[in-house]
């Protein structure tokens, strides 16, 4: 039998519809099932197309917590880190390891890099 990992990927679909671009980007991202200590993380990320150049990605990490403003309503306090940004010309992909548990990314698929934490938000 087979060890699972959580795998998740990122339709070309919901790119298409997040961006509106006519472009592809994919990523895969798998965490092996490890002590909490020693869990790793590993993404492979592709730019299947783009008429445009490259495609950009900004890799981040967020962790929130809820919080108590002034007058007395929750609300919720987020920390974005910064973690790497790269660019992939069409048909490249890159395996990137020993990313945070729950990295998140940005997608920019125009002539421009996305920006940082403007992207997280």
């Amino acid at each position: 039998m087979q060890r699972r990992t959580t795998t998740s990927v990122i339709s070309q679909a919901l790119i298409l519809a997040l961006i509106c671009v006519p472009a592809i980007a994919q990523s895969t991202a798998s965490t092996t099932s490890v002590p909490a200590a020693l869990s790793k993380t590993e993404a492979t990320f592709k730019c299947d197309s783009n008429p445009k150049g490259p495609c950009y990605f900004l890799l981040y990490s967020s962790t929130c917590e809820e919080s108590t403003i002034a007058n007395g309503k929750p609300s919720l306090i987020c920390k974005h880190a910064f973690v790497e940004e790269f660019s992939l010309a069409v048909g490249e992909s890159k395996k990137l390891s020993n990313l945070p548990e729950k990295f998140k990314q940005c997608h920019q698929l125009t002539d421009s890099k996305p920006e940082f934490p403007n992207c997280a938000r």
